[in-house]
């Protein structure tokens, strides 16, 4: 009876002594983003669970990983590649990053100057902020958007100069981006394919935003983390153009061959005429010759 009574008396010291350490502690603690709460892809993935509801608020894959990867990861690890690398990212790795963007888009890049590899697309855009950022600059930014920009921008003291985007088309209005644009503007802020509407910029998008940083010292930070949906998206509009091409010309081909089907049938009618009358007339003069 004694050790209980010493037990539950050690333990309520305890208890007190670790309220009296947080009660200390919490003047010392203030958030760097006390008007950020929990995200709301954590509040719908908390409800889809507690109800069993399928979840439309986050990008959850529906698919099981591939494989192949999860041969390449194994193999990988039984070969002891499970060192420290380069800061930047490993070598090997970004110079095939330079190689698939030389692919793409043509540019030749320098993968010890020009590529850093992060373990995430968030990590990726933080980086990227804090990087560039001070206090008292400006970024632009379109909403509705990924829920990192806004924090991210003001936990390195910028100011994010939020436009929305035009409804329902969800497109930039590139005449409220100029008015909007002041000597601490730093940078604009782009998403393509956009998350969470799915609106892809444009060719006349990307003129616009030209004309925009043209002469300037703007800076633009382009997170295209769905870019193989896009491009994906335009090998099929390539290949319909191709096929329609196809189409096209096959029509051309049969319009030419009913042409000239149809030179062929204004000319040889009258020549099977002629024949089927020579033809009558040698046969009627065998006959007389004959008799």
């Amino acid at each position: 009876m004694i050790l209980s009574f010493v037990i539950y008396d050690c333990l309520v010291f305890a208890y007190n002594f670790q309220q009296s350490i947080i009660l200390q502690l919490e003047p010392f603690i203030n958030s760097k983003l006390p008007e950020v709460g929990t995200t709301i892809f954590t509040e719908m993935s908390v409800l889809a669970t507690r109800h069993q509801a399928i979840n439309l608020g986050q990008g959850y894959p529906d698919f099981m990983m591939s494989e192949e990867l999860i041969s390449l990861v194994n193999d990988a690890m039984r070969k002891g590649h499970n060192q420290y690398v380069h800061m930047n990212g490993l070598q090997s790795l970004r110079e095939n990053i330079c190689q698939k963007i030389q692919e793409l888009y043509g540019p030749v890049l320098n993968p010890d100057e020009t590529i850093t590899v992060t373990p995430g697309g968030t990590y990726a855009i933080y980086t990227a902020l804090t990087t560039v950022l001070r206090p008292g600059d400006e970024v632009i930014v379109f909403e509705p958007g990924y829920d990192s920009y806004i924090p991210n921008i003001v936990v390195n003291g910028a100011t994010p100069v939020v436009l929305q985007l035009s409804f329902p088309d969800y497109r930039i209005d590139w005449e409220m981006v100029k008015q909007k644009i002041t000597p601490r503007t730093k940078m604009i802020m782009l998403n393509t394919p956009h998350n969470p509407t799915g609106a892809v910029l444009s060719d006349h998008d990307i003129e616009e935003l030209k004309k925009i940083v043209e002469g300037t010292d703007l800076m633009i930070l382009s997170d295209e983390q769905r870019q193989e949906i896009e491009r994906f998206q335009q090998q099929k509009l390539e290949i319909r153009k191709e096929l329609r091409q196809v189409r096209r010309n096959l029509l051309s081909d049969i319009d030419n061959l009913g042409t000239w089907l149809k030179v062929i049938n204004v000319m040889l009618v009258p020549l099977l005429v002629a024949l089927l009358a020579l033809g009558v007339f040698v046969m009627r003069n065998r006959r007389r010759s004959a008799t």
